[in-house]
């Protein structure tokens, strides 16, 4: 007959099997519903993905870092945005530049024909919720993104490692939070999620970060580190384009 030690090790061995579980079910969610609203940009002359974007609504929205933006020129189809199909190939789509703000390193795009796409169930789309929520250290995240130029998104778990990160280069700042996932080029402009909600806390950078003084540009390396831009950063650039998000804007 099992003693009373034995039984306590065999209902915390189940516990920790079903809190593990619970994880892994929570994981699966959050990547299901994340990688349909994740693309790369892509820049068509040299066939290489320069970083990742996200749809924020089903208006075509969508939000990136503004560095991987670098080489695009309006209508020229230079760079674009993959959608992927349901057979996970990929198709090229241009886009206009809403607003990019260079300093917080951000940008706000719309995919041209959006609501066609959604209409085409070859199409495999969907959008990301945001929330104002500010980042805490320790929390639980996942971010989704096109690692070192792959033509498959990939989602990373990982957690917040600093929840407040400034970076002084020649007098700029850059307020932003840290994650404990290893980035690498082609991840930025993708979203950090919230793992417990679903919905998206910041845009990541990865590579460099730049900044402006004097009318000359200042490159900081990151060595791999991983830190984003919070949502709330920009919620005066989502407000003037009347794009509304939980706590940021009025409903439309």
């Amino acid at each position: 007959m099992p003693t009373v030690k034995t039984l306590c090790i065999f209902i915390l061995l189940a516990a920790s099997a079903q809190d593990w579980r619970s994880y892994e079910q929570q994981l699966e969610k959050v990547a299901t519903h994340a990688m349909p609203a994740v693309v790369a940009v892509l820049n068509t002359d040299l066939g290489v993905i320069r970083g990742s974007a996200f749809f924020i609504n089903e208006d075509g929205y969508f939000l990136t870092a503004a560095h991987v933006l670098k080489e695009y020129t309006a209508h020229s189809g230079r760079v674009v945005v993959t959608i992927r199909l349901r057979d996970e190939s990929g198709s090229g789509k241009s886009f206009d530049v809403v607003e990019k703000d260079e300093k917080l390193d951000v940008a706000l795009c719309k995919i041209n024909g959006y609501a066609a796409i959604r209409k085409d169930g070859s199409f495999n789309v969907g959008s990301l919720e945001l929330s104002s929520s500010p980042p805490t250290v320790g929390r639980l995240v996942v971010i989704a993104g096109f690692p070192l130029g792959s033509w498959n998104p990939a989602v990373q778990a990982g957690h917040i490692a600093a929840d407040h990160t400034m970076f002084p280069v020649a007098g700029i700042a850059y307020h932003l939070f840290q994650v404990s996932v290893g980035g690498n080029q082609g991840d930025s402009g993708g979203p950090v999620i919230d793992f417990g909600t679903g919905k998206v806390i910041g845009i990541t950078l990865i590579g460099s970060l730049s900044g402006r003084t004097s009318g000359q540009g200042i490159t900081l390396q990151s060595s791999g580190l991983m830190y984003a831009v919070p949502i709330s950063k920009i919620s005066e650039m989502l407000t003037r384009h009347n794009i509304a998000v939980e706590g940021i804007g009025a409903a439309r």
